[in-house]
């Protein structure tokens, strides 16, 4: 059925061109005539017409308004008839062209902000919420299945209407388990345009009308489903279902996508973990010491209100800073007792044998000055390069404050843990010259009141 709203027979007649095509057709033919939409008459009076012969204009079957008055009118009305098909299909391209393009613009924001997404829940929720956005749906919601457990798990979902109440819907939507199963073996999608004609879909109060469901496919396999609804009656078609499957489509490949880049990260930190090992193993230290540095460089970072982003770079600095150590031999690594000056240059080059062992490492070409630099001082007498104040990286100038402190506060070959209160004061007293003052501040912020313990614990 065609939308009246889309054509109207006045606004038509009223374009200019037209109504000059009628005037010379009406004057060429000599006939007085009416024409009339669903409303009233638009053209011509009803005193002045001659004849009483009704011709339909009408488009698709759909008849817009009719043509009053002799056998000569039935001209008139095939001219309409015209007009209004033409201006039908003119007004149909037109928006199906903007149809498509609000689907492709669709279709690129998802893929735009996939592309700068991680997490399969983060995946979920853009997916969903730009379906919401441009479909005509209130509800929608992804399912997946656990790898390890094979059980359902709801990934996200979200209401157009309802609140969120600590990031879940006040609501629970259960769909059958069977359903979604069959959905994922068929591997196709479904519509229900009237979900309680069906038994054992959706539990008693999941609020829903219509619904459209279709599979999360990853390389070939159903991992989960789609589904979209209406709370009102919403008779939804294959080209939604098109829509959704594309969308679906776009999931599985971005989800499929972030669990390799989970598992590639996770590879990658346990690589990163099995090198501190080795760090540790040849220091003869025991793994609470770098794990209480990172811990004190993680909370200095995070009370610098410093992104997620930056601290898991910050994290890879503090774990990578003393990597140059493997290099040294154990009689300088392991001394008891003061270096000799030439000992202390060597070991003063592990910072940047450090930064060239991991220069070939894509990944962490963006802490290698830090590495380089975490032995700078704040007055530009550390080194290797003498950098000074804002110079240094702010990584290095956070590990420089939380290796210092641990470094003071346990055994090391050479002497005995010192006091806590007496390493605090040696921070305190080198803020400006081997320290970032600001930095400093922080950390006595972070652990103030606090006892030796609870420092070394606390998160």
């Amino acid at each position: 059925m065609i939308d009246m709203a889309i054509v109207k027979l006045k606004k038509l007649i009223n374009k200019v061109e037209n109504k000059k095509a009628i005037d010379d057709m009406v004057n060429a033919l000599g006939i007085k005539i009416i024409i009339e939409d669903a409303n009233e008459v638009i053209y011509g009076s009803k005193e002045q017409a001659e004849g009483t012969n009704k011709y339909e204009v009408s488009i698709n079957g759909e008849v817009i308004g009719c043509v009053t008055g002799d056998e000569n009118s039935k001209c008139i009305a095939s001219i309409l008839n015209s007009f209004s098909v033409s201006e039908y299909e003119k007004k149909r391209l037109a928006n199906e062209t903007l149809e498509k393009y609000k689907e492709i613009n669709m279709f690129y924001n998802v893929s735009e902000k996939i592309a700068l997404t991680t997490g399969t829940s983060n995946v979920a929720k853009i997916v969903i919420n730009e379906a919401i956005k441009n479909l005509n749906i209130t509800f929608a919601s992804i399912v997946l299945v656990n790898e390890e457990t094979q059980d359902l798990e709801t990934i996200c979902q979200v209401h157009k209407s309802i609140s969120l109440e600590n990031g879940k819907l006040q609501f629970n939507l259960n769909i059958n388990p069977e359903f979604i199963k069959d959905i994922m073996s068929k591997k196709t999608g479904e519509i229900i345009n009237n979900v309680n004609e069906i038994k054992d879909i959706i539990s008693d109060n999941h609020m829903l009308n219509s619904i459209i469901c279709t599979p999360i496919l990853a390389k070939g396999k159903a991992i989960g489903i789609m589904l979209l609804g209406n709370d009102k009656a919403y008779e939804y078609t294959a080209s939604d279902l098109k829509i959704i499957n594309s969308l679906a489509y776009q999931a599985g490949i971005a989800i499929e996508g972030t669990k390799l880049y989970e598992q590639l990260r996770e590879n990658f930190f346990d690589t990163i973990q099995i090198l501190v090992g080795i760090i540790e193993m040849r220091e003869n230290s025991k793994t609470e010491h770098s794990k209480r540095v990172l811990n004190y460089s993680l909370n200095i970072a995070r009370e610098m209100g410093m992104s997620k982003i930056d601290m898991v770079k910050l994290k890879l600095a503090v774990m990578l800073h003393d990597i140059g150590n493997v290099v040294l031999n154990d009689e300088i690594l392991n001394k008891r007792g003061k270096y000799t000056d030439d000992e202390y240059e060597i070991v003063k080059k592990h910072s940047e044998i450090g930064a060239v062992m991991l220069n070939k490492i894509d990944q962490l070409k963006e802490i290698i000055p830090s590495i380089k630099a975490h032995h700078e001082w704040y007055d530009g007498t550390g080194y290797p390069d003498g950098l000074k104040g804002e110079e240094i990286p702010l990584f290095a100038r956070i590990i420089a404050v939380a290796d210092a402190f641990e470094a003071m506060t346990i055994n090391r070959p050479y002497r005995e843990a010192l006091n806590l209160y007496f390493a605090a004061e040696e921070l305190s007293k080198n803020k400006g010259i081997q320290f970032d003052p600001e930095i400093v501040d922080i950390f006595f912020k972070i652990y103030k009141d606090k006892k030796l313990e609870e420092i070394q614990t606390y998160v």
